[in-house]
């Protein structure tokens, strides 16, 4: 396990000076934000007003790793990161990806140590917002706080459904499962319709270590929803070609290219 830091951000950059707008409350305005944060998103809308910095994150690099501690939060404005645990022999278990929009790091003690690492998988960028302006919220009763804890909960229900797919779903109905799951969650955090493809900068090696997969096995399965004209992957984009068809091999119901919450 990591060794505790007590600044996790220095050890991380400042945002680069191409994308710097002065102050942390000016960098974060709509017009300063790109991609899924000038949507309307009410976590974003937070972290423009109460982040007390942001920073880059290059591809590759944590952010924070498991067992270390911070008085802080993050918010992902730009990339994707992943969430995960390495066991002692090396294999790893991503738990969630962190798109635009998601929470990652919320604790109720700030002194309590991180249960995972977070890496990002794309160059990105997350506001940082301290733990103890998050309880302030709370015990004000702000909405802003709500809108938090919504985001959390939202995360913890994405949890329930990869172990869902980890422990009950068969191969190919868990990878049809989460890329419907994904395909939601990218055209919700880019305001995309899908139609044209989405950007899915995930290999099969990270499929498969979200659902507890070997990667010749989600090799196999995309390559047989690709051939059954159920999907399109490749070159960082995906596309769900007939989402009816994907529905039905996920065993999910009340799927369609709205803003559906996926049911089994």
């Amino acid at each position: 396990m990591a060794t505790a830091r007590i600044d996790i951000e220095s050890r991380i950059g400042p945002v680069p000076l191409r994308t710097s707008y002065g102050s942390p409350q000016n960098k974060l305005r709509p017009n300063a934000l790109s991609g899924a944060a000038r949507e309307q998103n009410g976590v974003l809308d937070i972290a423009r007003k109460c982040a007390i910095d942001r920073r880059f994150v290059a591809a590759g690099a944590e952010l924070f790793a498991e067992g270390e501690s911070s008085e802080n939060l993050y918010i992902v404005l730009e990339g994707w990161l992943i969430q995960h645990r390495i066991l002692e022999d090396g294999r790893r278990q991503i738990l969630d990806f962190a798109l635009p929009g998601a929470v990652i790091g919320y604790r109720t003690q700030p002194q309590a140590p991180f249960a995972f690492s977070a890496e990002a998988i794309t160059n990105a960028e997350v506001a940082i917002i301290p733990l103890n302006r998050v309880t302030d919220m709370i015990r004000s009763g702000s909405e802003n706080a709500l809108t938090l804890l919504e985001a959390v909960n939202e995360a913890l229900l994405g949890a329930f459904d990869t172990l869902t797919d980890i422990g009950r779903r068969t191969a190919r109905e868990s990878v049809a499962h989460f890329l419907l799951r994904m395909d939601r969650r990218i055209r919700r955090s880019t305001g995309s319709d899908g139609r044209g493809g989405l950007p899915f900068p995930l290999s099969q090696e990270h499929i498969g270590d979200a659902l507890g997969l070997t990667s010749v096995h989600v090799c196999r399965t995309l390559s047989k929803l690709r051939s059954e004209g159920l999907v399109e992957t490749g070159r960082g984009r995906l596309r769900i070609v007939d989402i009816d068809a994907l529905s039905e091999d996920a065993g999910v119901a009340g799927c369609d290219t709205g803003d559906f919450r996926l049911a089994g």
